[in-house]
């Protein structure tokens, strides 16, 4: 069995997609986006979704449902607060939402989930993420000496494809003998990741049930962290256990239908919250502890 969280298995259009962000966000000095401004940003966007869960716990449920729209807290705008973000913030806003594309409109990578905003300065600092620009400066061009400022989309994943970089990337979404052979493949993804889109792991798990078909039911499965960031970190429950699931799955045939996880603070925790296969979410119960996982049950969404 194998466990795969947060997957970046696609490193040549992720380090690609990060530096085009990049470069989009510092267009000019107004299109930047301030650590204010992503707060700003982030509160409104818990603000217009927290409750579609049915829980106002200050955590998006399922991001999926949240279609936020960054120009209602555009300054000039009815009811935008006085930290408003400007026009140029917003259409920065609107793009990190949105996925990258190549010329011919096919996706490059995924935009980020609503929610995972305040962690964005991983990606959006003064300077470009520093694994991607180290990835294309030595693995794609080869020169120690390229700079990121010259970094152009396309012309950077024609060189990809011929540079050892490909050798890096696992995106055949063909397991099919890997589950003839009884292997189980389970996944999980924050849905607050701020730097691995969270769609990118969904597009894969999606992409290897169209491709195996109904051996892939009793294969894999697909858990999200919600208001989890990167593997861990985020306001979320992101102390959780895959191992023992796993080795229920694959030497007892029991298939995980819930995870629990935790949310520890100065060792000790402070939030626990059930993970469910997707598609199904953590729905309130309507009653209970919104802090405590049993007030919670997985289903349809």
């Amino acid at each position: 069995g194998i466990i795969a969280g947060d997957i970046a298995n696609d490193i040549t259009g992720l380090y690609a997609a990060r530096l085009q962000q990049h470069q989009w966000a510092h267009r000019s000095a107004e299109a930047a986006l301030t650590t204010e401004a992503l707060r700003t940003l982030n509160t409104a966007v818990v603000t217009a979704c927290d409750r579609l869960d049915g829980a106002a716990d200050g955590i998006l449920e399922n991001p999926l449902q949240c279609h936020f729209d960054p120009a209602t807290i555009q300054c000039g705008k009815p009811g935008a607060p006085a930290d408003c973000l400007n026009a140029e913030q917003v259409e920065t806003a609107r793009r990190m939402y949105a996925p990258v594309r190549r010329a011919d409109k096919s996706v490059v990578s995924n935009g980020l989930m609503p929610g995972s905003e305040v962690g964005w300065t991983a990606v959006l600092g003064a300077e470009p993420e520093r694994n991607s620009v180290e990835v294309y400066r030595h693995m794609v061009f080869k020169d120690p000496q390229w700079d990121w400022k010259a970094f152009q989309l396309m012309p950077a994943l024609t060189a990809a494809k011929t540079s050892p970089l490909k050798e890096v990337d696992a995106v055949d979404p063909n397991l099919a003998q890997f589950f003839a052979r009884g292997g189980k493949l389970l996944m999980y993804h924050g849905f607050a990741d701020p730097q691995t889109p969270t769609m990118n792991g969904l597009d894969y798990y999606t992409r290897v049930g169209r491709t195996v078909g109904r051996a892939s039911d009793e294969s894999i499965r697909m858990f999200f962290g919600p208001g989890v960031g990167h593997c861990e970190g985020g306001i979320g429950a992101d102390t959780f256990d895959m191992m023992e699931p796993l080795v229920a799955w694959v030497e007892r045939g029991a298939a995980p239908a819930r995870i629990e996880a935790s949310k520890v603070v100065d060792g000790k925790t402070v939030r626990t919250h059930p993970m469910c296969p997707y598609p199904e979410v953590a729905k309130y119960n309507g009653s209970g502890d919104l802090k405590l996982a049993s007030s919670f049950s997985c289903g349809a969404p």
